[in-house]
């Protein structure tokens, strides 16, 4: 098998690992204050769009209280490093399913709840399937996924997969 092949990067006194997928593996040395405030950046927007995504929801659809719950969670006490890493872990992975608008993408995933309970998930996917959303209601969702997508990746390639947040190993059987 051949051996991944490995180069070191340095930005900003910044030195990481990086593969040829482009995604940034820190090195040992601790990241710089420019670093971090970047990375801070990145989640402060992300979790920005995913409330302003939400308001937008909420608007549409004031009855719905799962969205006014999952807003008030994500904006108050989601920790913001939670929500980027479950969102490169498990949903960056598919991004060309969100470019290529494949609807089958958001009965098989969860975009607003990790851990909750699977009515919660149910709900938006039944949403997601009702006549409630018009075709244009349907591609300003997508175009809310490519925000997240973009942010999602950018973070990835700078600064790597969020600690406790790196994909799962897969087996394999021979």
């Amino acid at each position: 098998m051949a051996q991944e092949q490995q180069r070191q990067h340095c930005a900003n006194g910044v030195c990481w690992l990086g593969k040829e997928d482009g995604v940034a593996k820190r090195a040992s040395a601790a990241p710089t204050a420019p670093d971090l405030d970047r990375s801070v950046r990145y989640l402060t927007e992300f979790r920005k769009q995913l409330v302003a995504f939400l308001d937008e929801l909420i608007q549409q659809f004031p009855s719905e209280t799962d969205l006014i719950v999952a807003r008030i969670f994500i904006k108050d006490r989601a920790n913001v490093e939670d929500l980027m890493g479950r969102f490169i872990r498990d949903i960056l992975p598919h991004r060309e399913r969100v470019q290529q608008r494949d609807s089958s993408f958001f009965l098989e995933h969860s975009l607003l709840y990790s851990d909750a309970a699977t009515d919660k998930v149910d709900h938006f996917q039944a949403l997601w399937k009702s006549q409630r959303l018009d075709e244009q209601d349907r591609e300003t969702v997508w175009r809310w996924m490519d925000v997240f997508v973009r942010i999602a990746h950018r973070y990835l390639t700078q600064f790597g997969y969020v600690p406790g947040w790196e994909p799962k190993p897969t087996a394999v059987f021979s």
